[in-house]
């Protein structure tokens, strides 16, 4: 009962960390938050999707300059990238899903509170998809509880909810993702065409999202081959024909957009060239030495990026130097001892998509001479790869109360995070 209570508690303190956040949080974030809204607002004003020379809005600009109701006094064609709609580079669907909430209030302030509250119902589906997965993964059971609680705490990390619920596709990135491991979970345990079908929409969904969900693209066309050619039950060619021509489907009036606009199926040559000027400006070769300055990035992903600061202290940089690689390492190495049954499953669906992301920005950083070393890019991987952890940590920790008890230890460590961070200020445009 205690355990049923504790994963009551954690699902809670989120959703009120969230509203809290929704109210409180600085307004514009670091992220793009403005230029994100700015897409929004195009798409409910115009009737258009905005593209990345675009001009941000009056109202946008008033708001980052703090003087809103009344108009911007800044030239927003002279301010650079920081006057454009850049991130019109992104997939519509957040957005077009986002245009109802932005359409409520009147007021711009309001507006944006709005339309964070509205993220915020992204991450709480994302937590209730996350719960059928675990129950999925570790079954029933006192055991299968504390494991649920302890990979639950993922989502009560700051970053978590600070980039789940300020406006961006963020959210709604981490609900796709979830969903897409558990269809595929579900997939090849039962072998059923429905689920692999419904695979393939979320992969559409996922890509028209964001285009970091394609990190979970091999997982998926892993699944479908597999359970096409192995086992007693097998996929049919047919379920497979559909799965594949669902994401294309989805995509392509977004590709024909692009083509007009950018002369290619995604924006993403087009954004870099725009972006290059500000983030390398003298255009020179990345180096070794630029690989361990950027991808060190990754060790402070449990705070977003406006918090950061705290990292100046060197008690805290020592934390986060064990934590993190901690994080990492660790359920690789218990991942070795896993059930032959579960393990395939679990190293293909849940650590795999952490594994190909990691991948991806190594590789974009080696071939592309492009920076893609944020945490916030894996959001959609961690809640798997933390239940990947609890996999290999149930077979050495037997019996429900040392997991459960690590899982209350990690969940008031988080809150007392959260409330030292309360007296940070986190840092804004």
């Amino acid at each position: 009962m205690w355990l049923r209570a504790l994963i009551v508690a954690q699902v809670v303190a989120v959703a009120v960390l969230a509203a809290i956040t929704v109210a409180r949080y600085p307004v514009w974030t670091l992220v793009d938050e403005a230029q994100h809204f700015d897409y929004i607002q195009a798409i409910a004003d115009d009737g258009r999707l905005p593209v990345i020379t675009d001009l941000v809005s009056p109202q946008v600009e008033a708001i980052d300059e703090n003087v809103y109701p009344a108009p911007p006094r800044k030239d927003r064609a002279r301010r650079g990238l920081a006057g454009r709609s850049y991130e019109a580079q992104q997939p519509p669907l957040y957005y077009l899903l986002a245009t109802p909430a932005f359409s409520i209030a009147s007021d711009y302030d309001t507006k944006v509170k709005v339309v964070r509250a509205f993220d915020v119902l992204f991450l709480l589906g994302a937590i209730a998809v996350f719960l059928l997965l675990c129950k999925e993964v570790l079954g029933r059971g006192q055991q299968a509880l504390a494991g649920t609680a302890l990979a639950l705490t993922v989502f009560l990390w700051p970053a978590m909810v600070v980039r789940g619920v300020t406006i961006s596709n963020e959210g709604l990135e981490l609900l796709i993702g979830v969903s897409l491991v558990y269809a595929l979970w579900r997939a090849i345990s039962e072998r059923r065409a429905g689920w692999l079908i419904a695979a393939g929409a979320l992969v559409g969904l996922g890509l028209l999202t964001r285009l970091t969900l394609a990190y979970l693209v091999p997982v998926a066309v892993g699944v479908a081959l597999v359970g096409a050619l192995r086992g007693p039950r097998r996929f049919p060619w047919w379920a497979l024909l559909v799965a594949a021509a669902i994401p294309a489907a989805l995509l392509v009036p977004w590709a024909f957009f692009n083509l007009d606009h950018y002369d290619a199926l995604t924006p993403a040559q087009a954004a870099r060239r725009q972006q290059e000027p500000l983030v390398n400006p003298t255009r020179r070769t990345l180096t070794w030495h630029d690989f361990r300055t950027l991808s060190a990035a990754l060790r402070n992903g449990v705070l977003p990026d406006e918090w950061w600061v705290v990292f100046l202290s060197k008690t805290w940089r020592v934390a986060r130097d064990v934590i993190m690689p901690a994080f990492l390492v660790v359920p690789l190495v218990l991942g070795l001892w896993l059930r032959p049954g579960e393990r395939g499953r679990a190293w293909g669906l849940l650590a795999a998509p952490m594994l190909i992301g990691l991948g991806a920005m190594v590789a974009s950083f080696v071939v592309a001479d492009w920076n893609l070393f944020a945490p916030r890019y894996l959001h959609p991987e961690l809640p798997g790869f933390a239940l990947f952890l609890v996999l290999g940590l149930r077979r050495f920790v037997p019996g429900p109360r040392m997991l459960g008890g690590a899982a209350v230890v990690v969940t008031l460590a988080l809150l007392a995070l959260w409330l030292h961070l309360s007296s940070v200020t986190p840092a804004s445009l």
